[in-house]
């Protein structure tokens, strides 16, 4: 099963890497069109497909794990793989900007960059790629959040965490549900929101929560007809790309379409996962 979710996570990355050239080739000048714009309107959402899967295989390798140790371990074994990973690149960028770049350097977040733990008084200014030292690192944020979150989740027994989730799942939508009815991801108003909306209790949270509840259904049930919730998962993908370029312009992937994203694309990974 996890073979399978890692060899998931590789298709997944591969629109997400298409959706990033395709930037670099648009800039060159070449015209947009074919594949490579029709990747661009859902490619992105490769990485609400990491977020789903990352629950998912937590859940799945953890669920019956619990007590402070057993927390520590999952803490320690977690951030260790991310920061391994992810500061040799980090320390790449650097000595690319000093060479090429070195007046950008001021303007980097070096402190977000290296720790991508975010100020908790900030604004989501500190979140804008133009802080990272490596744009595509928002993620990680997310990510590192969602660990440190989980980790506090392992002290408890498995029906508890259960109910942990669910509960967490309800606030996430709720607060969704609020920020949406007051506007706070209106384009005006996004980069005044503290973070709690717009990180803490981010909508792209409830993918994340969706992967474990995934990973729990995984463990009770069997999954009847794989092959056609694969298929319902690709037509989800391409109907999203047909939503995005009729009603969002091409521009579901900013931030203040967030709720409407996280909302699409989790019907598309439950497909996949």
């Amino acid at each position: 099963m996890l073979v399978n979710l890692h060899l998931l996570r590789f298709f997944a990355a591969l629109p997400v890497l298409a959706y990033h050239t395709a930037e670099h080739v648009w800039a060159s000048g070449v015209p947009k069109g074919g594949w490579l714009y029709a990747n661009h309107l859902a490619g992105f959402g490769g990485v609400d497909g990491f977020f789903v899967i990352s629950g998912f295989i937590i859940w799945h390798t953890t669920h019956e794990e619990h007590g402070p140790g057993a927390a520590w371990c999952f803490l320690r074994r977690r951030i260790a793989r991310t920061f391994s990973g992810y500061w040799p690149f980090l320390l790449l960028s650097l000595l690319l900007l000093y060479l090429y770049h070195p007046q950008l350097l001021a303007q980097r977040d070096w402190l977000l960059s290296s720790t991508l733990i975010p100020n908790p008084a900030a604004t989501t200014s500190q979140l804008l790629p133009g802080r990272l030292s490596l744009p595509v690192a928002w993620t990680l944020i997310y990510e590192v959040y969602f660990y440190l979150a989980f980790g506090l989740l392992i002290v408890f027994r498995r029906q508890a965490k259960i109910g942990l989730i669910a509960m967490a799942a309800a606030v996430v939508v709720s607060a969704g549900g609020y920020a949406v009815y007051t506007g706070i991801f209106a384009t005006g108003r996004l980069l005044d929101t503290t973070l709690l909306f717009t990180f803490y209790l981010s909508p792209y949270g409830l993918e994340f929560l969706a992967g474990c509840l995934l990973g729990e259904v995984y463990r009770r049930y069997t999954i009847r007809w794989p092959l056609a919730w694969l298929l319902f998962g690709v037509a989800m993908t391409v109907v999203i790309g047909w939503v995005n370029a009729r009603w969002f312009g091409g521009q579901l992937n900013l931030g203040y379409y967030a709720p409407t994203r996280v909302l699409l694309f989790i019907a598309a990974a439950v497909g996949y996962v």
